[in-house]
């Protein structure tokens, strides 16, 4: 019964600790990604999924000990007990030799948190520079820098052995200073008997429940120190989760809207809810400044933009084009002012009108996945639509592409889309717009970082879509935004200038 009780105790244990790290996990990346734009503009991604991954993980180390530790206490207190019933002589003799032992391993308590300070902070500046290294694998091999990637390597792993080493040569003293103290205490309380006299039968008695005592309480007492150790070694996991979860959690004034919002977006992302209906859109009077900076980085700033219009903003590096962007895709809420849609804000239904826009960055996010997923991102292999998938994939003119390619659609286009061309990835981000059935297509510089010829497949391919989709652009070279409707010049989060290619830019040149 006593090895049945004490499985089914540990089972129980393990089962609750993992639930708890389920939980958490589950809880962490909930926050993260319901947390607003701002948030990820200030956070790395390496921590995010440090976070979720290994601080997480380590929480079996936290949940487990502290179980343990309480039952250990219990069995302690027991025999303690049991030995001041049987002879309170031979109990205080016992905490004389144990109180001190208890009082080393107590002074050692910031040095045991510090040891599991310098463990995570290795492990996560270990997994930081891993991804910066091979994430710009390409640059590293060219300039020949493996040999800094290596040292940065080698001395984290060296303070993560160090720490690793100090802990655990620590966890393991108790249980030999504790069989020490045994040792001592059963010497002991022999001479102390024979000193002064006592009957040898007495002495065979106690010495006998004293001799019971010590095989549960070794085990038991260097369990418990060894768990409260544990738990103090992982203080600082505790305090990164919650002050993670406390930050994220935490909401200016500005912000309130856009969490509330987001939370929603997080529950409805499968279960896409019903688009707006948009004939217009217009900016009232919007404002906009990020957090902690002195200056606005969109300052009281109106316009319409009217549904298969497609239009374009430009302007210096800092005019405040990405920003007025991100307040359109509604990842930015506004201080002041507001987005109206036929007349409607659309932060009444954020979801609804993110619904109807596609988002097209320079560099296109691409999954070490086949081209199939990476068209129909964030939709389950059993409801992508393939019919609604090639269509997408003419439209953005792939055909070609996905017929050279060896096994179609379900070809791999490696990490980051390495197996494809700067041009083909970003054609591969509006066929992905264009699966979602986006109505109004948001192009952040997409052509600026490819060629001349890359750039006119692609520039080619939008302006194929001019009139049936309402196309917003970010742009960096002028010649993209030739065929625009409208022109918008940014300064300093303001218009300056607004009206056709010839009025804009043609004019601009011949002024200076």
């Amino acid at each position: 019964t006593k090895v049945l009780v004490a499985w089914l105790t540990q089972v129980f244990i393990f089962k609750f600790s993992c639930r708890q790290q389920k939980l958490l996990i589950n809880k962490l990346l909930e926050r993260y990604l319901s947390a607003p734009y701002t948030y990820h503009l200030e956070t790395s991604s390496t921590h995010i999924i440090d976070n979720v991954t290994e601080v997480a993980n380590r929480f079996n180390f936290i949940v487990q000990p502290l179980f343990v530790s309480i039952a250990n206490i219990w069995i302690a207190i027991s025999l303690f007990a049991l030995l001041w019933y049987t002879s309170s002589t031979v109990m205080l003799i016992l905490l004389t030799i144990l109180l001190p032992i208890l009082a080393i391993v107590n002074s050692f308590k910031q040095k045991v948190k510090q040891w599991g300070e310098q463990f995570r902070q290795g492990k996560t500046q270990l997994v930081a520079v891993i991804n910066y290294g091979f994430g710009g694998i390409k640059e590293v091999k060219v300039i020949g820098c493996e040999d800094y990637f290596k040292e940065r390597v080698s001395l984290y792993t060296k303070e993560i052995e160090a720490s690793q080493t100090k802990f655990f040569g620590f966890s393991i003293l108790p249980r030999f200073l504790v069989e020490l103290a045994m040792l001592i205490s059963t010497i002991s309380v022999i001479s102390y008997f024979l000193l002064i006299g006592n009957d040898i039968s007495q002495l065979h008695s106690i010495l006998g429940v004293y001799a019971l005592a010590s095989i549960r309480f070794l085990p038991a007492f260097s369990q418990a120190v060894g768990g409260i150790n544990a738990l103090r070694n992982n203080t600082f996991t505790i305090d990164r989760i919650y002050f993670d979860l406390k930050d994220v959690k935490a909401e200016s004034k500005y912000e309130v809207r856009q969490n509330l919002v987001a939370r929603s977006q997080l529950r409805d992302r499968l279960t896409v809810g019903k688009k707006m209906s948009f004939h217009h859109l217009n900016l009232e009077n919007v404002s906009y400044r990020y957090p902690n900076q002195l200056h606005h980085a969109i300052e009281d700033l109106s316009l319409t933009i009217k549904q298969g219009e497609s239009i374009a903003f430009i302007g210096k590096s800092g005019a405040g084009k990405t920003t007025l962007v991100d307040i359109i895709l509604g990842l930015l809420t506004p201080q002041s002012g507001d987005l109206k849609v036929d007349g409607l804000s659309i932060y009444r239904d954020l979801r609804g009108w993110q619904n109807l826009i596609g988002y097209i960055p320079q560099s296109i996010f691409l999954a070490d996945d086949n081209l199939k997923r990476n068209i129909a991102f964030g939709v389950p292999d059993r409801q992508i639509d393939l019919d609604r998938l090639y269509k997408a994939i003419e439209a953005a003119q792939l055909s070609e592409v996905v017929n050279n390619l060896p096994h179609g659609i379900d070809t791999r286009v490696g990490e980051r889309g390495v197996l494809l061309s700067g041009g083909q990835r970003q054609r591969v981000g509006i066929a992905r717009a264009l699966y979602h059935e986006r109505e109004i297509l948001v192009l952040d510089e997409a052509t600026a970082a490819l060629d001349n010829e890359t750039e006119k497949l692609v520039t080619d391919a939008i302006n194929a879509l001019s009139g049936r989709k309402t196309l917003i652009t970010i742009a960096h070279r002028l010649t993209t935004v030739e065929k625009c409707d409208r022109i918008f010049q940014l300064e300093r989060g303001r218009i300056v200038k607004v009206g056709k290619y010839d009025e804009v830019i043609k004019r601009q040149k011949l002024v200076s």
